[in-house]
């Protein structure tokens, strides 16, 4: 008897057992683009754009919230605004500034309520200059060496050029105006690759540097 008890004592506890999958993981990114497809520096209309792709094993993507800011993670332009599941955004700035960086930054939520936030590196308001015109005396200056380790030099410089270099972040390590056959002392800037934007009037063109030391 006491056998024949402790069996169905073990029958009625197996039948109880039941086994739940449980997500302790936040989404994971593959990545996030400034833009509307490929990844963007500049933009130059009011409209901002970003696109991504998230994923979920366990649990899915619920939705994202996106935000867009002046500096990485900051919602001081646009708030955090739900997106649904959709993994693209574009919304208009009313007021954008000329040259200033904007960051867009995404929350993305699971079914199981976690959350993951992820940030692009940046996109410039450049206000619909004319970077395409091949007739701008500004595609027939030169720049040399590159790389370069101490002094960038300029050839063919119009009146009244403007140059801004640019870390890889957005910031601004140099400013000034040029003018012609002018150097620039670049030694205090530190090894990597970095955008120089030559702005006449209403008109750029950017180039890529690089230095090394």
């Amino acid at each position: 008897k006491k056998i024949i008890a402790l069996q169905r004592h073990f029958s009625v506890r197996h039948v109880d057992q039941e086994t739940f999958l449980l997500d302790f993981t936040a989404p994971e990114i593959d990545f996030l683009y400034d833009g509307a497809s490929s990844d963007i520096d500049t933009f130059e209309t009011g409209t901002i754009e970003a696109n991504w792709f998230v994923f979920d094993i366990h649990s899915a993507i619920a939705n994202y919230d996106v935000a867009v800011g002046t500096l990485p993670n900051l919602d001081d332009v646009v708030p955090w605004t739900a997106n649904g599941i959709s993994s693209v955004f574009s919304t208009i700035l009313s007021t954008p500034i000329y040259n200033q960086v904007y960051h867009i930054s995404m929350r993305a939520t699971n079914n199981a309520g976690l959350t993951e936030m992820f940030v692009t590196d940046g996109q410039r308001y450049l206000d619909n200059l004319g970077q395409d015109d091949s007739n701008t005396a500004l595609q027939h200056v030169n720049i040399y060496p590159n790389p370069a380790s101490e002094f960038i030099t300029f050839d063919n410089v119009p009146a009244n050029c403007r140059v801004l270099i640019y870390d890889a972040k957005g910031t601004v390590c140099l400013s000034t105006t040029l003018t012609s056959n002018d150097q620039l002392n670049v030694s205090h800037l530190a090894e990597g690759i970095y955008h120089l934007l030559l702005k006449s009037d209403r008109t750029f063109v950017i180039r890529k540097i690089v230095i090394t030391h």
